[in-house]
């Protein structure tokens, strides 16, 4: 298995399911990053881990990498149930919606 791989295997190992109560203290310390559905988050992770930036911008740009608004927030308090899955890749927490 190469390094890739590994990596891979790693971070889908890795990848856990919580609601946002978890992640709120991440978004507190600007270190929360959410992602788009139309992006896969382990590769999304494996692009910070292995410092893709050009990558990760073009993402940022296409706003589907984004730190949460107050309205979204919001949202994610009130609505009980609602699951999000994460992957840290320090220092960040990059999370996204989880939709069955």
């Amino acid at each position: 298995m190469d390094s890739m791989e590994e990596l891979r295997k790693k971070l889908e190992d890795e990848l856990v399911t919580t609601e946002w109560s978890s992640l709120e203290a991440h978004h507190i310390r600007q270190g929360l990053v959410m992602i788009d559905q139309s992006l896969n988050i382990v590769d999304v992770a494996i692009a910070f881990a292995k410092d893709e930036s050009e990558l990760v911008k073009a993402w940022m740009d296409q706003k589907k990498l984004f730190k949460p608004e107050d309205h979204q927030i919001k949202e994610y308090k009130n609505s009980s149930g609602r699951r999000f899955q994460f992957l840290i890749v320090q220092p960040f927490v990059i999370a996204q919606e989880f939709i069955n």
